[in-house]
């Protein structure tokens, strides 16, 4: 959560902050992304969100990747 507040903090309005996490536990990312996306009200916009997982690329363990624009 700290990463995500400070991230924010360094991008303007309308900027972008890419999040990721070498993993598919939904508690260390897209639980973590929503939740505090919805802490913080209409200021966050979910932009788009990839989960890549061993059944999609054998060379890869698990990845989460979002988006989310300060709006």
């Amino acid at each position: 959560r700290k990463l995500l507040q400070d991230a924010f903090g360094w991008v303007e309005k309308r900027g972008l902050v890419f999040y990721s996490v070498c993993s598919l536990f939904a508690e260390e990312g897209r639980e973590r992304v929503r939740e505090w996306a919805h802490g913080h009200g209409s200021a966050v916009r979910i932009v788009e969100e990839i989960e890549l997982g061993p059944h999609q690329d054998p060379s890869t363990d698990g990845f989460y990747g979002a988006i989310l624009e300060k709006t």
